[in-house]
């Protein structure tokens, strides 16, 4: 929930932004985007610092990049996960796309889901990709 809302009545949900993050960056870069990681985290760490600021906070103390780090280590796993089934979709050619714009039980939907066609091995190369990356800075 890394998102601003100009009405003050709602939550900002910052706990756990790695989780966002992950998901984010584990569904959608390529491995050289991935290479470049700790760039990704300085860049929202900075934006992260000026909202931090703006609310009259000091991220240096409320929100340390080390514990970024931190939290990288502990709890991308969880971004990985849930970017598999996106990781899957974008391996899926035009035409084998699911259509779920009708209304369409629940079963039907797990039969659709479990019949769906897509580039297997593109699929297992991007999640190799990624396991390799997170290997790589010592997350698995």
């Amino acid at each position: 929930m890394m998102f601003k809302y100009k009405n003050t009545k709602k939550v900002i949900d910052m706990r756990f932004p790695v989780k966002d993050l992950s998901y984010c960056l584990y569904s959608g870069a390529s491995k050289k985007e991935l290479d470049s990681y700790n760039e990704y985290l300085k860049v929202y760490y900075e934006s992260c610092s000026s909202f931090l600021r703006n609310l009259g906070s000091d991220p240096l103390k409320l929100f340390p990049f080390e514990i970024l780090k931190e939290h990288w280590k502990k709890y991308s796993k969880f971004g990985m996960i849930i970017s598999l089934p996106i990781l899957k979709m974008q391996e899926t050619k035009k035409e084998d796309i699911i259509d779920f714009s009708g209304e369409v039980d629940e079963n039907k939907i797990k039969n659709m889901v479990s019949q769906a066609k897509f580039n297997e091995e593109g699929f297992k190369k991007r999640i190799k990709e990624v396991l390799q990356h997170m290997t790589e800075i010592g997350v698995l």
